[in-house]
């Protein structure tokens, strides 16, 4: 089992541009599923991190067919409550 490779929202969006330039995901659209947790992710601070190895595995077109995220990829939100 490979680390997860954790990203911010502004390097998982470089890094779906770079697996496919001609994407019409935008960072606005991409940020609305982060954050409404319609991509697995996890919350350190303020930041919301992806694992990009469920980004590739599950794909964006997961979410248009309901799929259930790979059992890897379930991620629990962590919040700091102090």
């Amino acid at each position: 089992m490979e680390a997860p490779r954790m990203r911010t929202i502004k390097e998982a969006m470089a890094w779906i541009m770079e697996t496919d330039p001609n994407t019409s995901i935008t960072p606005h659209a991409l940020r609305r599923l982060i954050v409404s947790g319609e991509i697995p992710r996890v919350v350190v601070s303020n930041k919301y991190l992806v694992n990009l190895s469920c980004m590739k595995h599950d794909g964006l077109f997961a979410l248009s067919r309901n799929a259930k995220p790979h059992s890897e990829c379930r991620m629990p939100t962590v919040r700091n409550t102090i």
